[in-house]
């Protein structure tokens, strides 16, 4: 596993599989906001991994419909963990412009 201590892969073809068999519901299933709670709680237990893309980590938090959670008080928890555990990386001295020019539009 590349980059991480979770196979996230398989999470996300799993949530891919159980959302497609619930698509042909009209209504909210009680299925639905359960796996919604079990994927929440993945994302806090993978929020400490360090090795973790952010690529990775919006891809489990966006698997699921809005349907599957009744508000996004534990993405947003989880998702404050992640970005503290990340590694900080050092901005660059003139902004957004990687190659050291100032760009002032001259």
């Amino acid at each position: 596993m590349a980059g991480g201590v979770y196979d996230v892969n398989l999470v996300m073809r799993l949530v891919r599989v159980f959302v497609a068999s619930e698509e042909d519901t009209d209504a909210p299933s009680e299925r639905m906001w359960k796996v919604g709670r079990l994927v929440d709680k993945y994302l806090d237990e993978i929020s400490q991994d360090q090795g973790l893309k952010v690529s990775k980590f919006l891809a489990v938090a966006e698997s699921l419909p809005d349907s599957a959670r009744d508000c996004y008080d534990s993405v947003y928890r989880v998702l404050d963990i992640y970005l503290e555990k990340q590694p900080a990386k050092e901005p660059h001295m003139d902004g957004d412009n990687p190659n050291g020019s100032a760009n002032r539009g001259d």
